[in-house]
């Protein structure tokens, strides 16, 4: 088992849960899973994407290169533990693998934002 936070993508934060594994164990999405030299482009993406200001509008990343994709907000922004937190949906494009994934970041005042769950989706 492991503790996760559970956060609608309605924008309101209820509670901390503990969640069994689901069968297949989906991977976690992390700047660490993104090449080196994108991972500045995700991280701007992700920061652009999530911004409490934005209009939920996909922002891409990654064009004319092997990897590539899109985040996209999720619901209003909430206040977890001090910091403001938004639910994503990203996108990871590869040759032969699209994959995406669901999840939440947060930050403190006008930090960078961290992932703090992230789990893939049936594609």
């Amino acid at each position: 088992m492991e503790k996760s936070v559970v956060a609608p993508f309605n924008g309101s934060l209820l509670s901390t849960d503990i969640t069994g594994s689901l069968a297949g164990s989906p991977r976690s999405f992390s700047l660490d899973m993104i090449d080196s030299h994108d991972r500045p482009l995700v991280a701007e993406a992700l920061a652009r994407a999530l911004d409490p200001m934005s209009d939920n509008q996909p922002v891409r990343w990654g064009e004319g290169s092997n990897s590539r994709g899109s985040i996209v907000a999720r619901g209003r922004a909430f206040i977890f533990e001090d910091q403001i937190c938004r639910g994503f949906h990203a996108v990871i494009e590869r040759p032969g693998n699209h994959s995406p994934y669901q999840g939440a970041a947060c930050r403190q005042g006008l930090g960078d934002w961290r992932i703090i769950s992230g789990l893939a989706t049936d594609p």
